[in-house]
């Protein structure tokens, strides 16, 4: 995970990490696990952990890593209708979503196709809904992508338990996530940018995060930021027009000096706080 954080996600455009591991039951979140630091690193650089509840049939826990409260545990439903197999999916309040995952036609290891069950491929059509949604918003931060996945959702009921689960709708969640970023795309388009940063620098020196923002901020941002600074860098989206990078040594100025380079005049650099900017005097 630290591998597809730090050097893959420099090159590839990466929206989710998926992962479906075998483990005994948790009742309860398991936030000292080994993988939780990774998965909120990737979280914050934008990238969301998907990972499946289990195929034990519980309806108070989950396996293996699905416990990671930064992460998104997914559930199976049956293929026609928005309820929980229970048959086939564990569930418990860690559960954030459920999805198709009873009989669906899949690929297989041997180059042909086959009915599959469970909650491994319900946890991939969640992966592919982000994918789909990061597509067409490339900014989208990870928290806002889950934010508008569970407020367009379907609710489905756990009738054991009376456990509520989101059954996300793409059509629903595509059309408020553009909706909203085009609400931050438009307040924007009124920043007066044009500045000459290099006065910035000296205020930027030992800040271990900066925010990077502009109207002119493009799809590839990200991957142009970490390629400047390095893959030690973390870099996340706040919205369609800006980022945040971290450093724990904290920015230099040979940093600040490439950043500057890279991008000119097309943006504005912030220390810390993007609510309070530091304009050139």
């Amino acid at each position: 995970m630290a591998y597809t954080r730090t050097s893959l996600s420099s090159s590839i455009d990466i929206a989710s990490v998926n992962m479906s591991v075998r483990g005994r039951l948790r009742h309860s979140a398991c936030d000292s696990h080994q993988l939780e630091q990774e998965v909120t690193k990737l979280r914050q650089s934008g990238i969301l952990t998907v990972l499946a509840s289990g195929n034990d049939g519980m309806y108070n826990a989950v396996s293996g890593t699905a416990c990671i409260s930064s992460a998104l545990t997914v559930g199976a439903s049956f293929k026609d209708r928005a309820e929980l197999d229970w048959k086939c999916s564990n569930a418990s309040a860690l559960v954030d979503f459920l999805a198709l995952g009873t009989e669906i036609l899949s690929a297989t290891a041997d180059g042909s196709y086959g009915s599959m069950t469970g909650t491994s491929i319900a946890a991939l059509h969640v992966v592919g809904i982000i994918a789909l949604l990061r597509s067409q918003v490339p900014t989208a931060s990870a928290d806002m992508i889950e934010s508008i996945l569970k407020s367009t959702a379907e609710r489905t009921i756990d009738p054991r338990t009376g456990l509520e689960f989101h059954f996300p709708h793409v059509k629903s969640a595509l059309g408020a996530l553009v909706s909203s970023t085009s609400e931050t795309q438009r307040a924007s388009n009124d920043l007066p940018l044009e500045t000459d940063n290099s006065s910035l620098l000296l205020e930027l020196v030992g800040a271990k995060r900066i925010t990077i923002q502009g109207r002119l901020i493009m799809a590839k941002m990200r991957m142009r930021i970490l390629q400047v600074l390095g893959p030690e860098t973390i870099v996340g989206a706040i919205s369609e027009t800006s980022y945040w990078a971290e450093h724990q040594a904290g920015f230099d100025s040979d940093k600040l000096d490439l950043l500057v380079g890279e991008f000119g005049t097309d943006v504005r650099f912030f220390r810390d706080d993007p609510i309070t900017p530091y304009f050139p005097q």
